[in-house]
């Protein structure tokens, strides 16, 4: 879809300056024309260009900082214990999602983890107590050990070297 320039002109000068000059700094992603009715907007404001470009970058620098932050925050107890022991619900899955958006690598790392490993370690229960005939008290005994087992293995996967 063709917008013309006076279009163009009219929809940027409704543009707060922040995202003017986003468009100076994301030129490859707009075409000539585009990036020129930005900077003549913002030379039609009679702004203070380098002010505005100091204040977008940053901005950009403590979004970088809030994501660098977001991507190393861990799951609490009870999430390690949802996804250890609930691995099959769809519910987490969309959980899951959420952690990705939202830009939480470690906590999508971690939650992968325990439900992989809370799978393994029911299978491994499953079959442990059917052959060896156990007890469901020494059952269920035997899947909090490979929890607090995963939970340390988490915490020595997950501590600076």
């Amino acid at each position: 879809m063709f917008v013309s320039k006076n279009e163009l002109s009219a929809r940027y000068a409704q543009y707060p300056n922040d995202r003017l000059v986003e468009i100076l700094f994301e030129k490859d992603q707009y075409e000539p024309e585009a990036v020129q009715i930005a900077h003549e907007e913002l030379a039609q404001r009679k702004v203070n260009l380098q002010e505005e470009i100091d204040e977008y970058l940053d901005k950009k620098e403590l979004i970088r900082i809030h994501a660098e932050k977001n991507a190393l925050v861990q799951l609490s107890i009870l999430e390690k214990l949802l996804f250890f022991f609930l691995w099959i619900a769809p519910l987490f899955r969309a959980l899951r999602m959420n952690y990705s958006e939202d830009g939480l690598a470690q906590k999508v790392k971690q939650s992968h983890f325990f439900s992989r490993i809370g799978f393994g370690s029911f299978i491994l229960c499953g079959v442990t107590s059917l052959i060896l005939n156990l007890s469901t008290f020494h059952t269920l005994s035997l899947l909090v050990f490979l929890f607090l087992l995963t939970l340390y293995a988490d915490k020595k996967r997950n501590s600076p070297h």
